[in-house]
């Protein structure tokens, strides 16, 4: 299952969105082929945002300082979607993973 983030100094397209200085909405193409649309505050992800794969699977939730925190939902490639926490990439605290044959852990 992937799950790692690329870097924003691997993209190959920002398209800022917003007026704001510091806070931006932004669009990113990555040259791996992923996209982010969400906040961007201060060259970084951090806020709401939508992460997809180029594999299908995707992130939908908060972001700090370039990482998954928060709030989310996280789709994987073998159709299992988990809903709950992250901290530093990872999930962390109270969440649910409910499997292909709904299967809830």
């Amino acid at each position: 299952m992937n799950s790692e983030l690329p870097p924003l100094s691997s993209a190959s397209s920002f398209t800022d969105l917003s007026d704001n200085k510091e806070e931006h909405v932004a669009e990113i193409h990555y040259k791996s082929g992923g996209v982010y649309k969400g906040m961007v505050k201060n060259n970084r992800r951090s806020g709401k945002g939508i992460f997809y794969w180029t594999d299908g699977s995707w992130y939908n939730g908060e972001y700090l300082d370039n990482q998954r925190s928060g709030q989310g939902k996280q789709l994987f490639r073998d159709g299992s979607l988990y809903e709950g926490e992250f901290l530093k990439d990872l999930r962390e605290g109270i969440g649910t993973q409910t499997y292909i044959s709904k299967e809830v852990k």
